[in-house]
């Protein structure tokens, strides 16, 4: 192999490296802004709305709208052990400890008013 060809391949490898770790660092940065967009919203969310109620397969599902100033989001509620179920949207969705309480009264006050 000539020089030239040496210095092309080098010049290849190291052209394959470095398209590699954008490839890498365009990953982490989709990651971080996916990580800060949760963030966001946990910080941001602010009040509770619903929407009419559905029965899946006899299990009640209330329908939440976490609203924040600069964000929404619609989640998913059962009503049969409301401190596990807003625990897991603590754990995913966002909701912070005012969005909690407001869940967890708004989920008492269905139960009694619909006799569950």
């Amino acid at each position: 192999m000539s020089h030239e060809q040496v210095n092309k391949e080098e010049l290849k490898t190291q052209i394959d490296s470095v398209k590699s770790q954008i490839d890498t660092l365009e990953m982490m940065l989709k990651n971080a802004r996916h990580q800060l967009s949760s963030l966001q919203a946990k910080y941001n969310a602010t009040t509770v709305q619903t929407i009419p109620n559905e029965i899946i397969n006899e299990k009640l599902i209330l329908k939440v709208l976490i609203k924040g100033e600069e964000s929404e989001k619609w989640v998913e509620c059962g009503i049969d052990d409301p401190e596990k179920e807003i625990q897991l949207l603590v754990e995913n969705d966002g909701i912070n400890e005012e969005m909690k309480r407001q869940l967890l009264r708004y989920i008492s006050d269905f139960k009694q008013k619909n006799n569950l």
